[in-house]
């Protein structure tokens, strides 16, 4: 992907999407026209990598969503609550919890579970280690896994349908 990439007029993601190698390199996802995410990409290569994260906003998306690496977060400043499904592969809302991860808290999240960010306080900037890539990401919906670039698609699509104008959602390597 290019700078600039959008599912919706309101839509934009700017920055190097997706690439393998990077140093010192910005990646900012805008939602609903604020920013919804800003990374920056202290190091990152094909094995691993470390990013320091501002969430701007909670998850607007209504279902849960995976990642395509392990990762390890710690949050620096600020905070956030999320819904975590442990197994969404087996039951999307089987031993669901709600956690809040504040200043220092220390957290991992492998493949094979999901989650959707609820609430972010002001200022939240998290230092988040990645593992090697192992897969796409998707979402997590009743009907089972979506990849993300269709569940992205049908939702721009439907609220586009039911609203006459386009809700914003990201685009982008990970969310």
């Amino acid at each position: 992907m290019s700078d600039e990439n959008a599912t919706s007029p309101r839509s934009q993601v700017k920055g190097e999407a997706g690439a393998r190698w990077a140093f010192m390199r910005r990646f900012t996802i805008y939602k609903n026209d604020a920013i919804y995410l800003d990374r920056l990409r202290l190091v990152q290569t094909p094995w691993f990598g470390i990013y320091l994260h501002r969430i701007e906003q909670p998850d607007l998306d209504r279902d849960p969503h995976d990642h395509p690496w392990t990762f390890g977060s710690l949050v620096l400043r600020g905070g956030y609550v999320e819904r975590f499904h442990p197994v969404p592969h087996v039951h999307r809302d089987m031993h669901v919890s709600t956690r809040r991860w504040g200043r220092w808290t220390w957290h991992r999240m492998g493949t094979e579970a999901a989650h959707r960010i609820m609430h972010v306080e002001p200022g939240t900037v998290t230092l988040v280690l990645v593992g090697r890539r192992r897969r796409d990401w998707g979402f997590h919906t009743p009907d089972g896994f979506v990849p993300w670039r269709r569940y992205l698609a049908e939702q721009a699509a439907s609220n586009t349908t039911a609203t006459g104008t386009s809700r914003t959602f990201a685009t982008g390597d990970s969310a």
